[in-house]
């Protein structure tokens, strides 16, 4: 919903904090911080921004990682981790250990988020990763 509103110029936020369904109260406190603080920008409610306002980054090249056989999932990378092209970034294995399948990087890029679990279905997404620019810059 968000990004079919930010399709339609329409004002919208995804927040995403914690991990495989946890969260904390820090994190949910944080949360709402930002929900104040994007409605002040925006003019919805009255005060000053509560946080400094940040150039925007874009993600360039989003790879959306899936695995074409269901097994257990041992991934080589974490979140924010930096990747380069060819880089193992997780394997899929049955329940004896036998390799299935190996996850590499099409690219270069840094790990957005990843599942935590262990077992995976085919065609599952395992990790995102993309490239981080700056607005005002052309990806080539």
């Amino acid at each position: 919903a968000y990004n079919y509103a930010g399709v339609l110029g329409l004002p919208s936020i995804l927040l995403e904090r914690g991990g495989s369904g946890r969260w904390t109260p820090q994190e949910v406190r944080d949360d709402i911080r930002d929900i104040i603080n994007v409605m002040r920008l925006w003019g919805f409610l009255e005060g000053e921004a509560l946080l400094p306002i940040l150039p925007p980054k874009r993600l360039v090249d989003p790879v959306y990682q899936y695995v074409s056989h269901s097994g257990l999932w041992y991934p080589e990378v974490e979140v924010e981790q930096n990747i380069t092209k060819g880089q193992v970034i997780g394997e899929i294995r049955d329940y004896h250990g036998n390799l299935l399948e190996i996850c590499r990087a099409d690219h270069s890029g840094q790990i957005m988020y990843m599942t935590r679990t262990l077992w995976v279905d085919k065609a599952t997404e395992v990790v995102m990763y993309a490239v981080f620019c700056d607005c005002d810059e052309h990806h080539g």
